[in-house]
Parts: C-alpha cells; sequence; structure tokens
C-alpha cells in the first residue's frame, strides 16, 4: 500500500496552511501544488477505531477514524500536521512518530515506525 506525503509550506496565524507568501492557501492534498513532499511505499494500516457521526448532521453519512499507521523507517519522516492520501483517504498525522529509534536494550532496529492519524471516511 502507498501514501501520498503532503505538508503545508508555512501556515498563517490560524493555523490554516499557504504558500511562502504567507497569504495564498494552499491544498494539501494536490500533487502538483506546493504541498506534495512525495510518495512512501510499503505502508501498514494497523488498528482504526472507528466512531460514528454525532451531532447535529449525524445521518450516517460519514465517520471518524483513528488509529496507527507504521511508515519504513528509510522513507519519508512525516510529522504532526502532515497529511496522507492512502487509497483516496486523507488522514491527518496527530502526534509524533513513535518507535523511530533502535531498542534501547538489544539495539535492534526496527524497519518501521508508527504515527497517531485520524481520518473522516
Amino acid at each position: 500500500m502507498n501514501a501520498d506525503v503532503f505538508r503545508a509550506p508555512k501556515t498563517n496565524r490560524h493555523g490554516d496552511p499557504v504558500a511562502d507568501d504567507g497569504v495564498t492557501p494552499v491544498d494539501l492534498t494536490d500533487k502538483d501544488g506546493l504541498a506534495y513532499i512525495g510518495t512512501v511505499e510499503n505502508v501498514i494500516i494497523g488498528g482504526q477505531s472507528v466512531q460514528p457521526a454525532r451531532g447535529n448532521d449525524a445521518r450516517g453519512e460519514y465517520a471518524d477514524t483513528s488509529g496507527l499507521i507504521g511508515l519504513p523507517r528509510n522513507g519519508i519522516k512525516v510529522q504532526s500536521g502532515d497529511r496522507l492520501v492512502i487509497d483516496g483517504i486523507r488522514y491527518t498525522v496527530t502526534g509524533p512518530r513513535l518507535w523511530d529509534a533502535p531498542h534501547p536494550t538489544t539495539g535492534y532496529n526496527f524497519r518501521y515506525y508508527w504515527i497517531n492519524t485520524t481520518a473522516a471516511v
């Protein structure tokens, strides 16, 4: 499975992705745009927790999901706030990389690091 990685070149004071001029909005899923970083191959999707939509707009049309995604350590190093597009679903990275270092006791060098993500599907 492959993941396209997107990162805002800059954010404005509200945290919205913008171009280097600080004003022009950036689409975080346009492969021809400023935010496209590259594609990561051999991605693992861990157990995703799905919650049905709640509130006034909850008509069963979408659900929120969160969980872990594993990426090869020799590829792109994603960071909090990045967007991943996997099979047409846009995931947002919501935390730091997990297990992105050799094991402290054995020195074993893991092939994958893991990230927390959320998505609306």
